[in-house]
């Protein structure tokens, strides 16, 4: 889970990366809630922030420390476009006023955050 790549104690980039991927629901219902995009907007632009964390130095370093493995960003990035391709057929079956967009749905999608990380 989230909470087992970092100590507490550590201040870095991943640390800040990490309680970027746990505040996510919060922020994407009060960025739905504004009314100017999509529940699948939302939870898009939340997606693209963590693929951004990902492109960090320290953030790479750290993961690959962690895992022993030089190439788990990349490994991240794949399943971070699968939940891209995801988000399009969803878009083709609810449309743009996702509203309507089922709690399970959305609850998988958020979970989806949650296991990034899980290789």
């Amino acid at each position: 889970m989230l909470e087992q790549l970092e100590s507490p104690n550590e201040k870095s980039e991943l640390a800040g990366l990490l309680e970027y991927m746990e505040n996510s629901p919060a922020a994407i219902e009060k960025e739905f809630a504004k009314g100017e995009k999509d529940w699948i907007d939302c939870f898009e632009g939340r997606v693209d922030g963590i693929r951004d964390g990902l492109r960090n130095q320290e953030v790479e370093r750290m993961l690959t420390e962690k895992y022993g493995d030089p190439e788990i960003s990349e490994g991240i990035n794949l399943k971070i476009g699968k939940i891209k391709d995801y988000l399009l057929v969803l878009r083709r079956e609810y449309g743009t006023k996702d509203k309507l967009l089922p709690e399970t749905v959305k609850q998988e999608l958020l979970e989806t955050i949650n296991t990034l990380f899980e290789l």
